[in-house]
């Protein structure tokens, strides 16, 4: 009975499929990648037949390309690259791998796993050691402009001129490191600027003082 109730939702093709792994590299330069073992797992309460297909098979050499596996068991299957030739650098190619119960013919669940070969193993450390240079400096990148309306609020508090406050949010805009200097060594010559103006303007109110007082004297005196 249990097994008529759940037999008509499996016989649809939804039935997960647990392979491991999911992409398989084979390196031209390197003859220990041309065999790669996928693993299936059955975690299920009941057996599982299966089967490997390819788009490529003249490409591969599939060892037990279609069994069972018990339940809560799990099976190796070794593939074999036998065509590492340069004109198939690079190509992709799919394996699925399909299970059904013993005593069904359909296919319960499907599973692919992408295959690709490359030249060499170094050149795909380089490769991805350039990616995960790139994907720091964009995430620098990105965590600097995360801070840059704050900053931009933080420099319009001062009391810079309309324009001068154009030329710093122009200098924001760019994405260079040379920019911040830039900006930093404008904010700098602004503030020494201002510094000026205030000293300036202390002394000439003292100097004002110092007049005041003397013409004072100069009227008592009369």
């Amino acid at each position: 009975m249990n097994q008529q109730k759940r037999q008509p939702e499996l016989v649809e093709g939804n039935l997960p499929v647990f392979v491991f792994p999911t992409e398989l590299i084979f390196y031209a330069d390197d003859q220990s990648t041309h065999k790669q073992v996928l693993t299936l797992y059955n975690p299920y309460e009941f057996a599982l037949k299966f089967k490997v297909l390819c788009t490529t098979p003249n490409k591969y050499v599939v060892v037990d390309a279609a069994g069972a596996v018990k339940p809560q068991c799990c099976v190796d299957i070794v593939i074999r690259h036998r065509d590492v030739r340069s004109c198939h650098y690079g190509v992709t190619d799919k394996f699925r791998l399909q299970v059904s119960e013993q005593s069904q013919r359909k296919a319960l669940g499907r599973k692919e796993v992408v295959a690709t070969l490359l030249p060499s193993a170094k050149e795909q450390q380089k490769e991805e050691e350039e990616k995960r240079i790139k994907e720091h400096l964009t995430e620098s990148l990105f965590f600097e402009q995360s801070f840059q309306p704050e900053i931009e609020e933080k420099l319009t508090k001062y009391t810079f001129t309309k324009y001068q406050t154009q030329v710093i949010k122009k200098v924001f805009k760019k994405d260079s490191a040379e920019s911040w200097w830039v900006c930093l060594n404008y904010i700098i010559n602004e503030l020494l600027y201002l510094c000026q103006v205030l000293a300036s303007a202390l002394w000439l109110k003292k100097t004002m003082f110092f007049i005041i007082v003397y013409n004072n004297e100069e009227l008592k005196m009369t």
